[in-house]
Formats: structure tokens, C-alpha cells, sequence
């Protein structure tokens, strides 16, 4: 389904080989920083195939690339920023669906399902996101992915912004609401 042969992100950076099926969840520790970007094309690698959808990724175009987004799902990055400040957590987790042109009441609900099951309650979705905490943002960011219904989900883990102790919770959080996706999910796990 998803397989990572050879690739090499950065001068620096170890050859990176991975084999995952549908709906596992796979932890990788001590992973070069710029892997979660290198394995979804948002940083070229500088060698190595991802083969995806019986597609070598690497071969890809960005307009060909744009059409296997919905279904390749990143989140990384420092979430206090990834979110825009003043937009309501209602407006954010909207967001990846109207992109993607799947909005409507289904769409809807299972919004209203991942963010349970992530722990985002029903009363802060009136709320900006600057109001919320870090993990929090987080938890919204993973939200958004998963609504996209992806078949694979790569999460740099927040280790650097959030207390250790929070990681398992939040990596518990994800694969009870990852659905079918598989997911890799690099860093520290608590």
C-alpha cells in the first residue's frame, strides 16, 4: 500500500525503507527532522522511490501530486503556527473539506466523531484557535487529516511542545480515531 525505499531526505539523513499496510500504525523513532516532509513530496527527496496508489510519488508532478493529497495526509510542524490564530476551531476543521469539495451533513458528523474521540469538546468549537493550548492545536490539526478520510497519515509527533507524559495519550487519541488509515507516526511516544 505504502512503501519507502532508499530515500534519503537530506545530505545528512540515512537511507529510510518502510513497508506499511492498511490501518497499521507504525512508530519511528529517532527519524531525521525533515522525514515526515520528505515521505508526502512536501520536501524532494534527494534520492529513493515512495510508491503510493501503485505510484512511484517521487516520479510524480505537482499537479499529479495534488490529486493523491486527500488520500496522503501530513501533520507536522510547530502547531501553534499551523493554524490561523483568529479562525475558530469550527472554521479550521471546515477547512480541508471544502478544499476538497466533500462538504455536507456527513462530512459534518464525522467531524463531530474525530473530535470526540480526540478529546476536542463540542464547546470549544465556537472558540479561536489562539485560545487554545498547544496540544489542543494539535489535536485540531490531526482532526482536520482524518476528515479527509486519508489512506495514510504521516504525524511528526509534538514532542518538542508538549510534556512527554502527554505523548502516549496523544498517540492512544490517534489510533483510536485514525479509522482505517495507516499511520506513521515519528518520534517519541512518551
Amino acid at each position: 500500500m505504502f512503501s519507502v525505499a532508499d530515500l534519503v531526505v537530506a545530505p545528512d539523513a540515512v537511507p529510510f525503507n518502510l513497508e506499511l499496510a492498511a490501518g497499521v500504525v507504525q512508530v519511528i523513532e529517532n527519524a531525521h527532522p525533515d522525514l515526515g516532509r520528505g515521505l508526502v513530496l512536501l520536501r524532494r527527496p534527494r534520492s529513493g522511490r515512495i510508491v503510493f496508489a501503485g505510484q512511484d510519488l517521487t516520479r510524480l508532478n505537482d499537479g499529479a501530486m495534488r490529486k493523491l493529497r486527500r488520500r496522503l495526509q501530513y501533520v507536522g510542524g510547530d502547531p501553534r503556527l499551523a493554524l490561523l490564530p483568529h479562525q475558530t476551531v469550527s472554521r479550521a476543521l471546515d477547512e480541508p473539506a471544502r478544499i476538497h469539495k466533500l462538504a455536507g451533513t456527513a462530512n459534518r458528523d464525522r467531524a463531530a466523531s474525530l473530535t470526540a474521540s480526540l478529546g476536542i469538546s463540542s464547546a470549544l468549537h465556537s472558540r479561536p484557535i489562539e485560545t487554545l493550548s498547544t496540544v489542543m492545536r494539535w489535536r485540531v490539526l490531526v482532526a482536520r487529516a482524518l476528515i479527509l478520510e486519508p489512506d495514510v497519515l504521516i504525524v511528526d509527533a509534538p514532542s518538542a511542545y508538549s510534556a512527554p507524559t502527554l505523548l502516549s495519550d496523544l498517540l492512544a487519541d490517534l489510533t483510536a480515531a485514525r479509522g482505517t488509515a495507516a499511520v506513521v507516526w515519528l518520534g517519541p511516544t512518551g
